[in-house]
C-alpha cells in the first residue's frame, strides 16, 4: 500500500460555481476566449455576451441546416445526384459587341429586327440560353 498522502483540494462555493459554469460553457463548445470574456464581465453583461454568442451559433447552424438536408438526401440516393441532369445542343451563334447593329429594314423597330442584339430568342424563336 502507498503511504503517500492524497492531495485533495478544497474549493470555496464561489470556485465551485465558477468551475461548474466553465464546464457547462465548454460542453456547449463556447470558445475559451468567450468563456474568459463571460467570466470577466458583470453578471448582467455576462448574460448578454452569452446570448450574443448563442444567436451567432444559431445563425451559423441555420445556414448549415439546408446543406445538411442536401447531403442527407444525396447519401440516401447512394451517391446519385438529387436531380436529373440533361443536356441539349444549341446552335452556335456569333457573339455581338456592345453596340447594337442597325437593322436592314429601317422601318422596323429594333425589337422586331431579327438581327437585333435586343432579342434573346434563338434562330427558331426559342430562348437562346440553356436551362
Amino acid at each position: 500500500m502507498s503511504t503517500r498522502p492524497r492531495a485533495y483540494r478544497r474549493y470555496s462555493p464561489d470556485q465551485i460555481a465558477r468551475a461548474t459554469l466553465i464546464g457547462d460553457l465548454r460542453r456547449m463548445n463556447v470558445p475559451l476566449a468567450v468563456v474568459a470574456e463571460i467570466l470577466r464581465a458583470a453578471p448582467e453583461d455576462a448574460l448578454a455576451i452569452y446570448q450574443e454568442w448563442w444567436v451567432r451559433e444559431e445563425r451559423h447552424h441555420s445556414g448549415r441546416r439546408g446543406i445538411g438536408r442536401y447531403v442527407t438526401a444525396r447519401l440516401r440516393r447512394e451517391g446519385q445526384p438529387p436531380m436529373e441532369i440533361t443536356t441539349r445542343t444549341v446552335p452556335r451563334r456569333k457573339a455581338r459587341g456592345h453596340r447594337p447593329r442597325a437593322c436592314s429594314n429601317p422601318n422596323s423597330s429594333s425589337s422586331s429586327c431579327p438581327d437585333s442584339t435586343h432579342s434573346s430568342a434563338g434562330p427558331s424563336g426559342t430562348p437562346a440560353s440553356v436551362t
